[in-house]
């Protein structure tokens, strides 16, 4: 990596702290100059990142997804719970498939026999999805859906954002840089695997991202989730959920209905915490925006366990060596 390259990683990350969960962050001159300053050292021509042992394509005008990816911060504690859950499950569902990096992430980590099924409706997405799991050898692991997801079939319009191939939605109002939009098929989850040749499945991890519209997906959903109760991770921003037609609230009270246990994760302070409902609200205004963890699997929740004692682990030890370092200087 250049310096150039090292420098423009180091100001996207700083200015991702500092503005996160505020104004800033959502405003277009701020997006305009993470991009330019992205561009810079990146370049304007896809190329293949190196990530958690993957070869990813992803598209170099993206300011979101991409720089994570080059500066391997990209949702690391929710890639890294993920991987944890894969490696013990059977069967993951991956709604908003994107760029294929979750999808990828199980089908590596998922045992010989595990498959994942992700849907994504987006044409682009779809082309890069399909690559990047050709570039790591796992074209026969994923099954590829290329409809939308919610609470019932039919179609859906979703809004286009030029800049962020993640951050496209059902809702105009959250792509503040959308120029256009396309109408894709719908599904619901429920009567995709009510469908003889899927009634007799299982999933038991259940992945949503898409952009607001996750109520939706998990009102189309009550029947496997009460089936099967697959650990679910989904994302969680109530002013996107607004925005879509989807009172934040109520979804919050439909999870707590079927899971016994919730995390949150807040990726900007790289805090992972478990939640309970009457506090998950205050929880969320304050960071304004997460990634949510529900788990009723016993092993799952170990493991998730697991993770959060192992980081605790590392961050005194790199505190106690940063004590040291103090002191030998004081010396």
């Amino acid at each position: 990596m250049t310096s150039v390259q090292k420098m423009m990683l180091a100001t996207i990350k700083v200015a991702r702290k500092v503005f996160a969960n505020t104004p800033v962050n959502n405003w277009r001159p701020a997006g305009a100059v993470k991009g330019w300053l992205f561009r810079l050292g990146y370049g304007k021509t896809d190329r293949v990142i190196q990530f958690q042992g993957l070869s990813i394509m992803a598209p170099s005008r993206d300011v979101s997804v991409t720089p994570g990816l080059v500066g391997g911060y990209y949702e690391a504690a929710e890639v890294e719970i993920f991987k944890r859950l894969a490696a013990v499950s059977q069967c993951i569902v991956d709604v908003g498939g994107n760029i294929g990096l979750y999808a990828a992430l199980g089908a590596k980590n998922l045992p010989p026999e595990g498959r994942v099924i992700t849907f994504e409706p987006i044409a682009e997405n779809l082309d890069y999805l399909q690559r990047n799991l050709s570039l790591n050898q796992l074209v026969e692991k994923v099954a590829i859906e290329p409809v939308a997801v919610g609470k019932e079939p039919g179609e859906l319009t979703i809004h286009l954002s030029r800049h962020n191939v993640g951050n496209h939605s059902a809702a105009k109002s959250n792509v503040s840089d959308s120029v256009e939009s396309t109408q894709v098929p719908r599904v619901s989850l429920d009567t995709y695997f009510a469908d003889d040749a899927r009634r007799d499945s299982s999933v038991d991890i259940l992945k949503i991202d898409v952009e607001g519209y996750d109520g939706f997906v998990l009102e189309g959903a009550q029947e496997i989730i009460g089936r099967w109760k697959p650990t679910l991770f989904v994302e969680f921003i109530p002013k996107l959920m607004w925005n879509c037609g989807y009172d934040p609230s109520r979804c919050i009270g439909m999870l707590f209905q079927s899971y016994p246990t919730c995390y949150v994760i807040d990726e900007i302070s790289d805090v992972v915490i478990e939640v309970k409902q009457d506090s998950i609200a205050d929880f969320i205004k304050r960071i304004s925006n997460a990634n949510l963890i529900f788990v009723s699997d016993l092993a799952h929740k170990a493991l998730i366990e697991a993770h959060l004692s192992d980081t605790s682990t590392r961050r005194g030890h790199k505190q106690t060596v940063q004590t040291h370092a103090e002191k030998e200087r004081r010396l």
